[in-house]
This record gives C-alpha cells, sequence and structure tokens, in this order.
C-alpha cells in the first residue's frame, strides 16, 4: 500500500461504504444455488462453480464499494472530485426525508452516488456556475457527522 506524499493534504473524513450483510448473504445463496442447476449434469462442475460464482460476487461488490474522502481542498465520492471552494452548504438526510431526496424531491441535474444497502444521504450544494449538477447526492452512513464536517 502506499504512503501519501508530503504535498498531499491530510484527509479530514474517510468512509468506505461496504456492502450490508445481507448484500453478502445474498451472494452466498445465489452462488449456493448454481448447485442445484448443475448437479443432475456434473458433479465436479456443481462443486467448483458456486465458489468462482462467489469470488465473482465478491470481486464485483469490493469494486462497487463507494469510498468518500474530505481533505482541506476536495471532496471525492468515488471516482469524482471537486474542490470545496465549489461547495456550498451540505445537508443531511435521514429515513424518510433520504428516501424523497432519492426519489420524488430529486433534481435529475443532480450527480448521484448512492448505494441501496445504505438508507441515510448528504446533499451538497454545488457553486460553481459552469457545473451543470446543482448538487451532488450521495450514500453515508455518517450524514450528520459528514455535513458538520464538509459545513464547518
Amino acid at each position: 500500500m502506499s504512503q501519501p506524499s508530503p504535498d498531499s493534504p491530510a484527509i479530514i473524513y474517510s468512509e468506505r461504504l461496504w456492502p450490508a450483510w445481507w448484500v453478502w448473504t445474498s451472494a452466498l445463496l445465489v452462488s449456493g444455488a448454481t448447485v442445484l442447476v448443475l448437479i443432475p449434469l456434473s458433479t465436479p462442475a456443481a462443486i467448483v462453480t458456486p465458489i468462482v460464482v462467489f469470488g465473482l460476487f465478491c470481486w464485483w461488490l469490493v469494486s462497487i464499494s463507494l469510498k468518500i474522502e474530505v481533505t482541506a481542498d476536495t471532496l471525492q465520492v468515488g471516482k469524482a472530485r471537486v474542490e470545496r471552494k465549489f461547495l456550498g452548504p451540505a445537508k443531511p438526510h435521514l429515513g424518510p426525508d433520504a428516501t424523497n431526496a432519492r426519489g420524488p424531491g430529486l433534481d435529475v441535474r443532480a450527480f448521484l452516488s448512492i448505494r441501496g444497502w445504505v438508507r441515510d444521504v448528504v446533499e451538497v450544494e454545488l457553486i460553481d456556475h459552469e457545473d451543470p449538477a446543482p448538487y451532488w447526492l450521495f450514500s453515508t452512513r455518517e450524514p450528520q457527522k459528514l455535513s458538520t464536517i464538509l459545513n464547518g
């Protein structure tokens, strides 16, 4: 693992949105179900295939886990990055308010990075008039803490 360079700003907040336990369990069950399909055809295939399928599920789930990082200068959500000087107020959305923000209250121009296994979201207004997105809306397990950091 590489060490940050002395020139890179310190990370103020970091979060990785790993899939919930029920997502991993679903992947295991779907992988195991391949045994039922393959056992009449080939016993060796019925043993090997679920292992391979579960390995692929694990790789995919790890690859789509969202990483959020905040430094003094930037906000990064997944591969998207914006300088904090272009950020307006951050607002946490919890429970039913989060459901509304992701659904009927969503502006179709917004940058959206949500994960279905995380209920709450943060909305961060963009004040860059050249950016067509009015705000970023993304999943987080700590919306109030993240909003406080971004507003502070």
